[in-house]
């Protein structure tokens, strides 16, 4: 009789341990859901700044060859803003690899 209540406990720890995991996955897949959103909100605003700041250029230097020293100003400014996008998108993937690392 004892050995049928410790299998019956045991089984139902199981049970608890198998709910919990459930529970657990579960929020993972919201937080990857979640940062996936983010990664793409980012992006859409970064890409809409860089768009903004390329019309802002255009408008302020124009296309004329005697502004290449602006013009380079402008192209340094953009790799930065690029620069930043590939940092946002490195964090991104960190974040999401140590959600289903952990």
């Amino acid at each position: 009789m004892d050995k049928t209540a410790n299998t019956d406990e045991y089984i139902a720890q199981l049970e608890s341990k198998c709910s919990q995991l459930k529970d657990e996955n579960t929020e993972l897949q919201n937080d990857k859901t979640q940062l996936k959103s983010e990664k793409e909100f980012l992006a859409n605003k970064l890409q809409m700044t860089e768009e903004q700041l390329k019309v802002a250029l255009l408008r302020r230097f124009g296309r004329s060859a005697d502004q290449k020293e602006e013009k380079q100003c402008a192209v340094n400014e953009l790799t930065h803003i690029h620069d930043k996008f590939v940092k946002v998108e490195r964090l991104s993937k960190t974040n999401l690899h140590n959600v289903f690392v952990a």
